[in-house]
């Protein structure tokens, strides 16, 4: 019998991931993430951003966040965050500006 893995669980391995810079790894919990439903949840896609920003993944984290139905300020601020850390200035300003459109 398996045991039920939730939300906190799953972001706490991608904080470790990010931590580590484990991109295989980070990328194996995204996995487990969608086959497990979760994949629409907000909490956790702020956590793959910033896992996969951390993990010098700006695509995936991208990839991510244009993917998320619901997004908070801290996922456009991660994004952009992502994108200034990383030397893309003129994507921050650009993510920026679309936050403010709205």
């Amino acid at each position: 019998q398996g045991v039920l893995v939730d939300s906190s669980t799953y972001a706490r391995l991608l904080q470790e991931c990010g931590k580590r810079k484990a991109l295989a790894e980070g990328m194996q919990v995204h996995a487990c993430i969608v086959s497990s439903g979760l994949k629409s949840n907000v909490f956790l896609g702020n956590h793959l951003i910033v896992m996969y920003s951390k993990c010098d993944s700006v695509v995936n984290a991208r990839k991510v966040f244009d993917r998320m139905p619901q997004r908070n300020v801290f996922s456009w601020a991660k994004m952009i965050d992502g994108y200034a850390r990383h030397g893309y200035p003129e994507a921050a300003v650009k993510l920026f500006q679309e936050m403010q459109e709205e």
